[in-house]
């Protein structure tokens, strides 16, 4: 029973993870795009392959936030200023303290999966 359990549990992680398609959704702006965000300033494009093209939030040095896609994205932060980098569905919406509050939310999963 404790392995069907376990199956089960790995099984609903991999669909609650699994990206079904190679097709990524990014927002995109440049001007009113600070956090907190709202979703209506900002367009949506559709980039073919979620392998190459990632979602990116750039902080620029004047305190501007701005969203697009990026190709071999490769996330950088000096002291707040920087690129972050995801590969989910609109998920360069995120604030710093969202993004921080999924690392912590993943690390919380791996020790549950670590326990069963």
């Amino acid at each position: 029973m404790f392995v069907v359990r376990q199956t089960v549990f790995a099984y609903f992680l991999l669909l609650v993870f699994i990206q079904f398609t190679d097709g990524l959704t990014c927002y995109v702006c440049s001007n009113n795009c600070n956090d907190p965000f709202d979703p209506k300033t900002a367009t949506q494009v559709a980039v073919p392959n979620a392998t190459v093209y990632s979602c990116a939030k750039f902080w620029i040095a004047t305190g501007n936030v701005a969203r697009n896609s990026l190709m071999n994205c490769q996330p950088n932060n000096i002291e707040g200023i920087g690129v972050f980098c995801c590969n989910r569905n609109l998920c360069n919406d995120a604030s710093k303290k969202l993004s921080i509050g999924y690392l912590v939310y993943s690390l919380g999963l791996v020790l549950i999966l670590m326990l069963f």
